[in-house]
């Protein structure tokens, strides 16, 4: 269909979009900082590496209404959040790998695209984000604010 002399896509709007279980992975994977961000509190170190090393897992959600980019960004994110990780281990950027590894399920969890994979990639991100939410959460309140 042309309109103007442009040619018009014949793909809908939703079919551009990145779908609702990849949001949902990329919100779990900002989420998962969240635990160490308020571990911050007690500490001045800490927020430093989750603010340089996380803050680049919040840019896959700039780009929801272009899967491609979506995808690419994740990718792209995920791969400089292990690199922080594996670089700075040894001053707590660790705590950036389960952001990394739900930006990288993120990416590949489309049933459009995958549709035998996409239900094992979202189940797999979603327990990972559990984890990745309560189990920082569970030792913050034992060694901080329990005693």
């Amino acid at each position: 269909m042309y309109l103007w002399g442009v040619m018009m896509n014949a793909v809908s709007a939703d079919e551009e979009r990145a779908h609702g279980w990849q949001i949902a992975l990329a919100a779990a994977a900002v989420l998962a900082l969240l635990p160490w961000l308020a571990l911050g509190v007690e500490s001045v170190f800490v927020p430093i590496v989750v603010m340089v090393g996380g803050l680049p897992v919040a840019i896959p959600l700039r780009d929801l209404r272009r899967r491609e980019a979506f995808v690419r960004s994740c990718i792209g994110a995920a791969s400089y959040c292990a690199f922080c990780a594996i670089c700075g281990f040894m001053f707590g950027a660790f705590v950036l790998l389960p952001s990394a590894v739900l930006l990288l399920l993120a990416a590949g969890a489309d049933p459009r695209r995958r549709p035998d994979e996409a239900p094992v990639l979202g189940v797999v991100g979603a327990l990972l984000a559990a984890g990745a939410v309560v189990g920082p959460t569970v030792l913050i309140w034992d060694v901080v604010v329990a005693p």
